[in-house]
């Protein structure tokens, strides 16, 4: 059981220096009692001393709970993202 988040620093021309999340996974017996959102803070923490000025990821458009700690943490939905299977 535990919590694990996935993550880089890069540099994108939009936003400049990010710090980009790739995964954030909790066990679903842990679900609820705020590691998540004690992850995220962690991880600002992160961004914030490698010089980063925005913080980004990607979500499921229905991960309706995830979205709620995103909001509950000061992210905004403000894109879509969008793919093309090649394969």
């Amino acid at each position: 059981m535990c919590v694990v988040a996935g993550f880089r620093v890069m540099h994108t021309m939009i936003s400049g220096r990010i710090l980009y999340l790739d995964d954030l996974v909790a066990d679903e017996a842990l679900r609820g009692r705020g590691l998540g959102s004690r992850m995220l803070t962690a991880l600002k923490a992160i961004a914030t001393d490698e010089g980063c000025e925005e913080f980004h990821l990607d979500t499921g458009h229905q991960r309706h709970a995830a979205h709620r700690t995103y909001l509950r943490n000061g992210f905004r939905i403000d894109a879509h993202h969008v793919s093309m299977n090649l394969r």
